[in-house]
Parts: C-alpha cells; sequence; structure tokens
C-alpha cells in the first residue's frame, strides 16, 4: 500500500535523522511488519513503534493529542479516563510551562523535525503530550512549576501546520 511504500522510501533519511537527533520527537520506529489473514487472506501490514510513555515509574494522568488548531479538536472525558484518552487541543486550558531554555530547546527540536517531514511531503502531525502529576492535586489546578509536574511530548504523524510557540510559556 502507499504507507508501507513511503515509509520503505524514507527509511534512511529518517533513520538518520533519528540517530543524529537524540531528542527527536518523531516516534521510534523498531519494524515494519506483514502478516496474511482475515476473512480473505490478504496481506496487513503494521509498524512497530515504541510507547512514549513507557515507563513504570511515572503514572501519565492527562493526555493531549495537539494540532494547533481549534476545529473539532475536543473530546468529552470523565475524569476516571483522563490518563489514557487523549484530549485535544480546545481541552487544554493552560499554558506548559517549561522554562526558557527547555522552550528554546524544544522549538529547535521541532523545527528540524518540520523540516524533515515536509522533505517526505508529510503535512499531517500532531504532538502528543503527556503531563504526570508529582503532587496530585496539581491535578484540578493547573500547571504552575516545573517541580509540580512533568512531561513526555513526541509527534504522532498524522495536514495540518502546528504552531507550539503560544501554548509554551
Amino acid at each position: 500500500n502507499g504507507e508501507e511504500a513511503l515509509l520503505r522510501r524514507i527509511l534512511p533519511r529518517y533513520h538518520r535523522h533519528v540517530c543524529t537527533n537524540k531528542d527527536t520527537l518523531l516516534p521510534r520506529i523498531f519494524g515494519l511488519y506483514r502478516i496474511r489473514g482475515g476473512p480473505l487472506n490478504q496481506f496487513m501490514h503494521f509498524i512497530v513503534m515504541a510507547n512514549l510513555f513507557d515507563n513504570p515509574n511515572v503514572t501519565i494522568h492527562e493526555l493531549y493529542d495537539l494540532k494547533g488548531s481549534t476545529v473539532n479538536r475536543s473530546v468529552k472525558v470523565d475524569d476516571t479516563s483522563r490518563s489514557f484518552v487523549a484530549q485535544k487541543d480546545n481541552d487544554l486550558h493552560r499554558p506548559i510551562h517549561v522554562g526558557p531554555s527547555a522552550k528554546a530547546l524544544l522549538l529547535q527540536q521541532i523545527e528540524r523535525d518540520i523540516r524533515l517531514l515536509e522533505e517526505f511531503n508529510i503535512c499531517d502531525y500532531s504532538l502528543l503530550v503527556g503531563f504526570h502529576y508529582i503532587d496530585t492535586s496539581m491535578q484540578n489546578e493547573g500547571l504552575e512549576s516545573s517541580s509540580s509536574s512533568s512531561s513526555s511530548s513526541g509527534y504522532v504523524p498524522s495536514s495540518t501546520s502546528y504552531s507550539l510557540t503560544s501554548a509554551l510559556k
């Protein structure tokens, strides 16, 4: 299929980028596989990627899939589902405090990653952000300092260009 062919075409350049950009937010791809099955015994392709939030010592309390758009970018989530249902842009009601030096590094890496995606003519992606509250009382109060929360993020290749500058403080 088309996505399999695209991945095979971009793989050498993608691999070089991931190896030379240790802080890339692009997903770490472990492999592209093909199996035969289903009612028509057809080939199915799937990709195995690293789990961005695979850390047994850190619980993700909130998850956001950010595209930089407000059109149809909301999802209803009850409190018991916040840790495993990705909320969207309109559901994020606070800035993400990362500090000036971390902000500069993050924006530089985003620029490098976006340039690579542009080379591949991939323009549909989002930023997956997970929040872990060190002090769980902060969960409903917002993020006031980096000492009370931590976050992880990475791209989900998915055709919207995203400017993260306004969300980062």
